[in-house]
């Protein structure tokens, strides 16, 4: 019979790891795998070096563009092939198999991919390192009930084990150690190596050099355990020094360079392939003749430095009718500005449907906090963004329902840079300024109170029948972006009249609106760094409307700290109990104090005139327990204990403040 508390654990784990991080996951199916019968010589040699048992990491280095992901992914199905006694389709590509009478000749031992984790700048969760342990984690339980068992078990003992401020190495102890020793306990009667991948470890941002030498760290500490001997690690990155440092501290490591196989005939064959497709289209008026022998060398010769300008120029020849395909590839194959990456995104804006306006476009793109589909960003900026997103579907892609992303990365890269963007470079703090303007117009236009209609304030979200569909109903993709990143683009933006007018009119009617969709969206953190933002706008060019601006902001973020209890639970309160109960000298209740009337609580006597020295009051279960420090986040705070009222501290309790519960000790 399974046990509730395990069973809950492992629900919590589920919920805390990042399905689109593995390698198999849907939303990665399309952008990148190896044609079969290309990387044979990198492919076999990862293999035989995977079962030297002297050199567990293997750290494939690359630059932007050269196939890295691809050999990753097709590694990883390999992998899973050999375990499960299939092997590749050669005719068909890697994800379709045919099960074999006997295992492949090669399968010395089994190769069990135990994990991957696929990173990535386009995606917020997948840029970071916050939930890598969790979904390996995940993963190494789903091989088998024991380590499961393994993992659970640790939640359960330590029920704040997956808070993203505690210990990551204790994370890693528990949660990715344990259910290896388990795994390896299980299958020594059937020996097998396993393998986790790791791709883009380059892709990490935010503090990423700190995290990547904190990975690396886990992964070496680990390897070094005698009873950890089957387990090997397969990283990709671009050879950035910071991660040349890292991996190059220990004989663990063996380096490989993809530039160094060649990749010529890999490109060609690939070329060949999507050549053959295209012209056998059914009703496609290309002879089969096409194209001639000497415009194929030619084409080649143009676009074979690297895997990336191939596969654009592939999806940039496929964006054409068949009519004009034989004249286009002439073209493409006769033009000597299209070697190179940059030569190429620069060629394929240029002759989009408004190039200028659309290179701003992608731009505004590459700099959201969070990837959005076509129709949120048309709601956003205000214009119909389909048509130009069409027109350079070799770059970008852009389906109806999903999130319009890039191919690569390197589009993210080739705007943040003036010599590579040249005549298509956009100033990054004005294009932070365009997106919060927009975020700002979308929210004046759109906030209202009680947005969802919920009526009755005395009710918590969950107490509400169908709340989580009235949400969405109600609050928009775009408006939910607008409300939850307005911070970061203000942050980084450069000031104008516009922002300033947008600015004066938003914190004058929609402070409470944005209070009430951050509590319905549940992301009441985003205001921790509100304080920060007041301090960027006092550095603003001097105007009248910044003391508005700052005293009302500042405000906000003392009324959403000390009622962070009642508005989380429910949006409304903070027209019902927080503005009530706010000082009475506050500009907050001086410009809001129409909904004063309305309001359900009546305060007779006892608020204070002013905000207090105390940003919020937390109560830490225990005797004689007080707080020593905030952290400036405002997130955490630090008790400390002594045996006894002589003796020095004898140990630091960290807490979370918004969910009282303690995260580190």
């Amino acid at each position: 019979m399974s046990n509730p508390s395990h069973e809950e654990a492992w629900k919590k784990l589920g919920e805390a790891c990042v399905l689109s991080a593995m390698f198999d996951s849907p939303e990665r199916q399309s952008f990148s795998q190896c044609l079969p019968g290309t990387r044979i010589d990198l492919l076999r040699t990862l293999r035989q070096t995977i079962r030297e048992e002297n050199r567990r990491i293997i750290w494939l280095s690359g630059e932007s563009g050269s196939g890295k992901s691809a050999v990753a992914y097709t590694l990883a199905e390999q992998c899973r092939a050999d375990n499960l006694g299939w092997k590749p389709n050669a005719t068909r590509g890697p994800e379709i198999f045919q099960h074999p009478q006997a295992p492949p000749p090669d399968n010395l031992r089994r190769m069990q991919v135990a994990a991957t984790f696929f990173f990535s700048r386009r995606d917020p969760i997948r840029s970071t390192t916050e939930r890598f342990i969790p979904t390996i984690s995940y993963q190494l339980g789903l091989l088998h009930p024991h380590a499961k068992n393994a993992i659970t078990k640790a939640i359960v003992d330590d029920s704040t084990l997956l808070k993203s401020e505690r210990s990551r190495y204790d994370q890693f102890l528990q949660l990715v150690l344990a259910p290896l020793r388990a795994l390896r306990n299980i299958w020594k009667e059937d020996p097998r190596t396993m393998i986790m991948i790791v791709d883009a470890l380059d892709e990490v941002i935010n503090s990423g050099h700190d995290s990547v030498r904190e990975l690396v760290d886990f992964f070496l500490r680990a390897l070094q355990q005698k009873d950890i001997s089957n387990f090997h690690i397969v990283i990709t990155s671009r050879l950035y020094t910071y991660i040349q440092n890292a991996m190059c501290s220990s004989p663990l490591v063996l380096t490989l360079t993809i530039e160094n196989f060649v990749v010529h005939q890999d490109i060609k064959l690939f070329l060949q392939t999507s050549l053959d497709e295209i012209r056998n289209i059914p009703f496609s008026s290309l002879p089969q003749s096409w194209p001639s022998d000497d415009t194929f060398q030619l084409f080649v010769e143009q676009v074979s430095r690297s895997f990336i300008v191939a596969v654009t120029a592939i999806r940039l020849l496929k964006q054409k009718l068949s009519s004009e395909m034989k004249d286009f590839l002439d073209a493409l194959s006769q033009t000597q500005q299209m070697t190179t990456i940059d030569e190429l995104y620069r060629h394929v804006i240029s002759i989009s449907d408004h190039a200028s306006e659309g290179a701003s476009l992608l731009t505004l793109i590459v700099s959201l906090s969070q990837p959005l589909p076509v129709d949120a960003i048309s709601s956003l900026v205000q214009y119909d963004a389909r048509p130009f997103l069409d027109s350079i579907a070799a770059i970008v892609s852009a389906p109806l329902t999903h999130p319009v992303t890039t191919y690569h990365t390197s589009l993210r890269d080739f705007f943040g840079d003036k010599t590579r963007s040249q005549q298509f470079y956009r100033n990054p703090s004005q294009t932070h300024l365009y997106l919060a303007c927009a975020c700002l117009r979308l929210m004046v236009r759109t906030l209202v109170t009680d947005i969802c209609n919920l009526g009755d304030p005395s009710l918590v979200h969950t107490e509400i029948d169908g709340f989580y569909e009235k949400r969405d109903k109600a609050i928009s993709p775009a408006l939910a972006y607008a409300v939850t990143h307005l911070i970061d683009h203000l942050r980084e933006a450069t000031p104008d009249s516009t922002l300033r007018g947008l600015l004066v009119s938003f914190v004058k009617e929609n402070l409470l609106h944005w209070i009430e969709v951050v509590s319905l969206l549940g992301v009441i953190r985003i205001f921790s760094p509100l304080r920060e933002v007041a301090e960027v706008i006092s550095t603003w060019e001097l105007s009248p409307e910044q003391n508005i601006i700052n005293t009302l902001f500042y405000d906000t973020y003392r009324l959403v700290h000390h009622f962070s209890d009642p508005i989380s639970d429910s949006a409304l309160h903070v027209y019902h109990t927080a503005l009530p109960l706010c000082p009475l000298e506050t500009k907050l209740r001086e410009v809001y104090k129409a909904y004063l009337s309305t309001s359900n609580t009546i305060a007779v006597e006892g608020l204070d005139r002013h905000w207090g020295s105390e940003v919020q009051s937390i109560n830490i279960p225990g005797p004689g327990k007080s707080v020593e420090c905030i952290s400036s986040d405002g997130r955490l705070a630090a008790e400390y204990s002594r045996d006894d009222l002589t003796s020095a501290y004898t140990f630091i309790e960290l807490w979370d403040i918004h969910t009282i519960t303690m995260v580190a000790a």
